[in-house]
């Protein structure tokens, strides 16, 4: 690594990606030569979790470096206080060139009044007459945002580009998230392949400065619409991927319960196996985008002085436990996320010492030699990916759950929310052996992670279980005390829930469905 310089950071995320459905962690199907190769330069994390399995909180924790429950995030509809330190904002300060490439979900981006209910953190500058606080053009130099299908900003006036993402809208989105198809138009005008486009742009750019650079490329895939152009729709078929993991829901939480039977009433096992192989295709076409970037940064002598995370926001089911996507429990299937770091003249390995992501923030300060924020709750992994340490940490703890109301089960799209299952605070302590699941409102869940990793038999209420308790419940409860908010003023600010809505970016306003 170039010592005269500090090092650029690419942290790459995918939305929405179980390890599971990577070659890397044993898929025995799934095709990802670049992620695989960028793996070899890494340190491969297989006990890598989120700290909640949904997109705003854990992608707000993960840029903070902080809890959920610290910083007062539990849902999709409320993006990150501007109060808050982030990273991005950290290495800005810090003379990096900021550059955010793809779905963003985390910070504001003006396109939200003022959902956090108070006026005095949109007094600064770039504060508008209407309260919108853009966060995200303010902390990033270069910002292309993106969303989910083929809306990429600044392609949306190319024609085919529109023929896709009206397909998408009128195919899938409009029809429930959850439904899937083939696009029947070119796979170039995809969000995967034109984010790859523009991240290469981006690089350009970038290394025609002096300044270090952080960019965050965030890709929608595999997230919902579960849709893909070919080649890549008919690279698996749905009889040769494999099933989903079978749960008998015996002594099982009320919430897995809901979530199998709204599942049920949508979906057949034939449905899901050929979603499992759309998804799949979904992977393997961010892969090949993945590789085009890893060779721009190559190409444009990058490479050598630019470290490289891999990682994704959370899980996905797929099926697994009887349910699709994420939901308000804590499944590895949405919990564990991949996650490789790679380090220039580090050496590579593979470990199961576990990692979350509220550590990727302190690593990445500690990396380019940048003190450590005081209310950082993650641990600094610099020592263990260089070798100097033998272990990382002896647990992680994760949340879920918010406080919702019962009778909200449509959204401004009109798809249907199901709340009830997503009622009621959980949090999780994940220690190399078991992983105990308290929920406030629900049974608890207790399971041996050695002897049970698929998660099938709750030890709730049995000798090993009630062992188990009198063990982790001190440490579950010493560490919630630890995550109370550590700053010495209380800056925080609860949303008003009155004027809460689902604030989504459109690249085209309004989209056309005549056309």
């Amino acid at each position: 690594m170039n010592e005269e310089k500090r090092p650029n950071i690419l942290l790459i995320q995918a939305d929405q990606l179980s390890p599971f459905s990577l070659g890397l962690y044993g898929n025995p199907v799934v095709k990802t030569p670049s992620i695989e190769a960028l793996a070899v330069e890494s340190v491969v994390f297989n006990k890598a979790y989120c700290n909640y399995p949904l997109c705003v909180p854990s992608r707000t924790s993960m840029m903070t470096g902080q809890f959920p429950s610290t910083i007062g995030s539990y849902e999709n509809a409320l993006h990150m206080n501007p109060a808050e330190v982030s990273l991005p904002l950290v290495l800005r300060q810090a003379g990096y060139r900021t550059a955010m490439v793809g779905k963003n979900h985390a910070f504001t981006d003006g396109s939200s009044p003022d959902v956090h209910g108070g006026n005095r953190f949109f007094d600064h500058p770039e504060a508008t007459e209407k309260k919108r606080c853009d966060e995200l053009h303010r902390i990033f130099d270069i910002v292309c945002e993106a969303d989910h299908g083929a809306g990429v900003e600044g392609c949306m006036y190319n024609e085919e580009v529109l023929d896709y993402w009206r397909w998408v809208c009128k195919k899938v989105w409009l029809k429930g998230d959850m439904t899937h198809g083939v696009n029947p138009y070119d796979s170039k005008c995809s969000s995967s392949y034109l984010l790859g486009e523009k991240a290469c742009q981006v690089l350009q750019e970038l290394s025609a400065g002096n300044q270090p650079f952080f960019m965050w490329l965030s890709y929608p895939d595999p997230h919902t619409p579960y849709q893909v152009s070919e080649p890549y729709a008919s690279m698996y078929k749905p009889e040769e991927v494999p099933k989903p993991l079978e749960d008998t829901l015996d002594n099982k939480p009320e919430r897995h319960r809901i979530q199998v039977e709204m599942t049920n009433k949508k979906y057949s096992k034939e449905a899901i196996q050929e979603i499992r192989a759309l998804h799949y295709g979904m992977i393997s076409q961010m892969d090949d985008s993945i590789g085009r970037v890893i060779d721009s940064l190559k190409s444009t002598g990058l490479w050598e002085n630019t470290i490289v995370v891999f990682t994704a926001d959370h899980g996905d089911s797929m099926g697994d436990h009887g349910v699709m996507q994420k939901h308000n429990f804590f499944y590895d299937s949405f919990t564990r996320v991949p996650l490789t770091i790679r380090i220039p003249g580090t050496k590579s390995r593979y470990t199961n010492s576990l990692v979350s992501l509220i550590d990727l923030l302190p690593t990445i300060l500690s990396l380019v030699k940048l003190p450590p924020l005081p209310q950082a709750q993650g641990i600094n992994l610099s020592s263990f990916l260089k070798g100097d340490s033998e272990d990382t940490q002896p647990y992680i703890m994760m949340e879920c759950g918010d406080m919702g109301d019962e009778k909200e089960l449509v959204n401004d799209r009109g798809f249907e929310i199901n709340r009830v299952g997503g009622l009621g605070r959980g949090i999780s302590l994940r220690t190399k052996k078991y992983k105990l699941n308290a929920y406030e409102n629900d049974l608890w869940e207790i399971y041996n992670m050695e002897d049970d990793p698929e998660e099938l038999n709750n030890l709730y209420g049995t000798k090993e279980g009630n062992q188990c308790i009198n063990q982790l419940s001190k440490t579950l409860i010493q560490n919630m005390l630890r995550i109370k908010d550590r700053n010495p003023v209380n800056r925080k600010i609860r949303p008003n829930n009155t004027n809460r809505r689902i604030f989504r970016w459109s690249p085209i306003n309004p989209i056309s469905m005549d056309n």
